[in-house]
């Protein structure tokens, strides 16, 4: 398999900062699919590894700073209207939380 590391950039919003990975049959399977994908998602995120081990890729989402992940938690939890719900955000606050403890 061909790990490879993304961060989420400023177009992505409050998910700027979140590392994530993804997995691919091969270097030319992930470089086919990358070029398929809209300017548009591409945008919202950046290689930060490829080519990588499942554990680096690991390592690395692990290293996302927690300001990140509230970040992200915050911008999860708003509604149509754009206002926050906060039984959502205390829901989306502790995936957040968990995901950084859980290293």
């Amino acid at each position: 398999m061909y790990h490879v590391a993304f961060v989420y950039t400023k177009q992505a919003g409050g998910y700027e900062g979140v590392v994530i990975w993804s997995s691919y049959e091969s270097q030319a399977a992930f470089e086919k699919a990358e070029a398929e994908l809209p300017e548009e998602v591409r945008s919202k995120r950046r290689v930060l590894e490829q080519g990588i081990s499942k554990e680096r890729a690991i390592e690395l989402v692990h290293q996302t700073p927690a300001a990140c992940r509230i970040a992200a938690a915050m911008q999860d939890s708003r509604g149509a209207d754009g206002i926050i719900n906060p039984d959502l955000l205390q829901m989306e606050l502790g995936k957040a939380m968990f995901a950084n403890a859980n290293r």
